[in-house]
């Protein structure tokens, strides 16, 4: 039978048979599509927070020439200091070691605070009061006398000793003859009004102790680290610390997320890390691993390029292979020596564990993120 076109009712049924067919095909490509799509969001979005993570650290991990150096906690023959690039395998970013930080190496280290501005003049050192004068008519580096919540630097290239501020005051000269308050040698190191008088208003003096890598109390004085900035005038600047690693998701207790933390410092705990948002964020990492370089190769191993920092918990990443990779194990946590022996030395270092005067030939170092299907996504940074 055939309408009035001529189109027969089988005709009919086969165009609407066809029509369902393609309506059908379309929809199953439509729905691979929008499927491919979501897939795409999720990497974009890991893309992204890769991205920032990426430029958060390289901000503020390899910003200058200018190499940061804390107290360590045991001096060997009389080596004090350390680069304050600190590596502790099985802790996470807020400085915690429970199970869940089984798989986190956290980084901890200092950075200058750009939004400060430029660092300022410390004109001199007054070693019995342990105060440094410095020049605030330029910039204001201290909020206001009275102001202890800060972590300074004194700068003396490439070196820059890190430092907790104790007390700020202004400038007060009494007897130039007695020293008191301040020595007559410090006081002859300030600069000077064409009057011959010192304008006191353009200066304070911030009272300082020193910080260890650990950020407890200081185990030695104040007059042991200011040996590298012996020669005034030098310059002074506000830190920053941070720490980098691992926590727990807030909105899955089943979930790790790698986070960037703002470090604060307060007397009874030292470093306190994740009372603040986290500056970056990466959901679902279940591991993160440091992989380090150096300038001068080790000779027991001079194939080894690069050595994975491990610990007791720290699992070696199937990535890191002998010869060109190998693991350098952090033996005592409370306890990382400066060097393993005493015939350690930049130039001959020992490839049996790790220890602190490694950090000062520190050429490279590599960021292992390892998300929950075993992927591993490497953030490389440089420091030569």
């Amino acid at each position: 039978m055939r309408n009035e076109r001529g189109i027969t009712l089988t005709e009919l049924l086969v165009a609407v048979g066809i029509s369902a067919g393609f309506v059908a095909a379309m929809a199953g490509l439509m729905s691979m599509m929008f499927s491919d799509l979501k897939f795409g969001n999720v990497s974009l979005g890991f893309a992204q927070d890769r991205t920032v993570l990426q430029k958060v650290l390289l901000r503020r991990l390899t910003m200058s020439n200018i190499h940061s150096f804390a107290l360590t906690d045991s001096a060997v023959d009389g080596d004090t200091h350390a680069r304050s690039i600190a590596i502790l395998p099985s802790f996470c970013a807020d400085r915690t070691s429970g199970p869940e930080c089984a798989q986190s190496t956290m980084l901890q280290f200092n950075s200058v605070d750009h939004s400060n501005g430029i660092p300022v003049a410390a004109y001199c050192w007054d070693q019995v009061a342990s105060v440094l004068v410095v020049d605030v008519s330029v910039v204001n580096l201290l909020a206001a006398p009275g102001d202890t919540q800060d972590i300074v630097g004194v700068i003396a290239p490439p070196i820059m000793t890190s430092w907790r501020v104790t007390a700020v005051s202004t400038l007060n000269l009494t007897d130039v003859n007695t020293g008191a308050p301040l020595s007559a040698q410090c006081q002859s190191k300030i600069p000077r009004e064409p009057s011959g008088q010192i304008d006191q208003n353009k200066f304070r003096k911030i009272t300082i102790i020193p910080i260890t890598l650990k950020g407890n109390a200081p185990v030695a004085s104040a007059a042991q680290q200011i040996r590298y900035n012996e020669v005034f005038p030098q310059r002074v600047t506000r830190l920053n610390s941070y720490s980098a690693g691992l926590v727990r998701s807030s909105t899955n207790s089943q979930r790790m997320n790698f986070v960037i933390y703002s470090c604060s410092f307060s007397n009874a705990a030292g470093y306190a890390c994740g009372n603040t948002a986290p500056l970056a964020t990466i959901e679902h990492i279940r591991g993160n691993y440091i992989i380090e370089r150096f300038r001068t190769r080790m000779p027991a191993k001079p194939q080894t390029v690069d050595y994975q920092i491990t610990g007791a918990e720290i699992e070696r990443r199937p990535s890191c292979v002998p010869p060109k990779c190998d693991a350098l194990p952090v033996v005592n946590h409370t306890n990382v020596p400066y060097r393993t022996s005493t015939n350690e030395t930049p130039e001959t270092l020992d490839a049996s564990q790790f220890s602190l005067i490694k950090q000062e030939v520190l050429g490279g170092l590599s960021l292992i993120l390892v998300d929950r299907d075993d992927k591993e996504q490497v953030i490389h940074f440089s420091f030569d």
